[in-house]
C-alpha cells in the first residue's frame, strides 16, 4: 500500500481538517488536470487497478471520496476494500509500517470522467426547474435534510436543504452495523427505489461538502446508476444564496 492524505485530493490550502474550511472551494475537488498531475506523482496511472481501503472513523466516506476522486480522474478500474484495514486484519493480510513509493507517471492528455462531478449550474438547472431530466438526491442526515441540525459541520451554520432535493437517506445506510463495509447492491438499490429512486434517471448526490455524497455517486457507479456528485455540496449552495428549503417536504 501507498500512503495518500485524503485531503490533498481537494483544493486546499490545508492538508489536515483543523478548524474546517474558510471557503467553499477550499473543500471542492482539484480540477481533473490538477488531480492527475497528483495521482500521478504518486505513481497511479489511469491503466492501473487501484484498491482504496481506510482506517479512519468515517473509513467508508473516505475511502467513497477516495475513490470517487480516482473514477473522476480517468482511471480505469477503481474499488474499495469492502470491510476496509479492518477486514485485512480480520483475514490474516500480512502487515508492514515501511512507506511505499511508486515511481511518478503521466496520464497525458487523459479528459478523465467530468460525467461524475456535478457543478453548481447543473444543480441549479434541476433546482429551478429547467432540467427536468435529473434528480437531486440529499444522503445527509433527516435532521439536516429538513433544517433541523448542522451536526456534522462546525465551519458553517446554514440549515435546510437544496430546493426540489429529494432524500434518499443517512449515508449510514449504506453501511453495515460495523460501518467498515458496504452493504449488498440489492439492498442499497432496493432502499433507493423504496425512496423513490429510478434506475434510469440522472442523479445529483450531494452532502455538505462532497465526502458522503462522494461514496453514494461512487455506489451507484457501482451498481449502473447515472449519478454525479455536487462536491460543493451545502456548504456552497448556502454559501453563494441559491434557492432552498426547509421542513418536512409536502
Amino acid at each position: 500500500a501507498i500512503f495518500m492524505d485524503t485531503y490533498s485530493i481537494e483544493n486546499g490550502p490545508n492538508s489536515e481538517y483543523g478548524d474546517g474550511y474558510k471557503f467553499p472551494e477550499e473543500a471542492n475537488i482539484k480540477p481533473i488536470a490538477e488531480l492527475q498531475e497528483f495521482l500521478g506523482s504518486l505513481g497511479i496511472s489511469k491503466d492501473m487497478t487501484v484498491v482504496v481501503y481506510a482506517n479512519d472513523d468515517i473509513t467508508m466516506m473516505t475511502a467513497g471520496r477516495t475513490a470517487w476522486a480516482l473514477l473522476l480522474a480517468g482511471v480505469d478500474d477503481v474499488r474499495i476494500l469492502n470491510g476496509n484495514y479492518a477486514a485485512w486484519v480480520a483475514y490474516g493480510g500480512e502487515i508492514e509500517t515501511k512507506p511505499n513509493i511508486l515511481a511518478p507517471v503521466q496520464f497525458g492528455d487523459d479528459p478523465g470522467n467530468p460525467r461524475y462531478l456535478a457543478t453548481k449550474d447543473d444543480v441549479l438547472a434541476v433546482a429551478n426547474g429547467t432540467n427536468t431530466s435529473a434528480v437531486i438526491a440529499d444522503d445527509r442526515s433527516r435532521e439536516e435534510y429538513i433544517g433541523d441540525s448542522n451536526s456534522y459541520y462546525q465551519y458553517f451554520s446554514e440549515l435546510g436543504r437544496i430546493k426540489t432535493a429529494r432524500w434518499i437517506g443517512d449515508w449510514y445506510e449504506l453501511a453495515r452495523p460495523d460501518y467498515q463495509s458496504l452493504r449488498t447492491y440489492t439492498e442499497i438499490e432496493q432502499n433507493w427505489i423504496n425512496s423513490g429512486f429510478t434506475k434510469g434517471e440522472q442523479m445529483y448526490f450531494y452532502c455538505g461538502t462532497g465526502w458522503r455524497s462522494g461514496l453514494y455517486t461512487f455506489t451507484a457507479y457501482l451498481m449502473g446508476w447515472t449519478a454525479a456528485n455536487y462536491d460543493g455540496g451545502w456548504f456552497e449552495w448556502s454559501y453563494y444564496d441559491n434557492p432552498r428549503e426547509t421542513g418536512e417536504p409536502e
